[in-house]
């Protein structure tokens, strides 16, 4: 996903949400009734879920943050909940 721009469909069972990206950043994300980073954090607890790329991203943009940047926001967020 190195500066691609595309939209990744990320489906597990009935679950299904969208993580769209503009030239390797993240721009937006969707599922479930959340939206920006909160779904893909929770995107992120789904187990084994499948992902479909297709080229193209047509969302307005609310986050512009580095796939490394929310991975890493992310795991120190779990980390802080599972401490307690």
């Amino acid at each position: 996903l190195e500066r691609r721009t595309c939209t990744v469909t990320v489906s597990m069972r009935s679950r299904r949400g969208r993580i769209w990206l503009r030239q390797g950043r993240i721009v937006d994300a969707a599922t479930e009734g959340q939206r920006a980073k909160a779904a893909v954090f929770l995107m992120l607890t789904w187990i084994l879920p499948s992902l479909t790329v297709v080229d193209g991203c047509d969302a307005a943009g609310i986050i512009d943050a580095g796939v490394q940047e929310v991975l890493l926001e992310h795991f120190i967020y779990q980390d802080h909940h599972q401490r307690g």
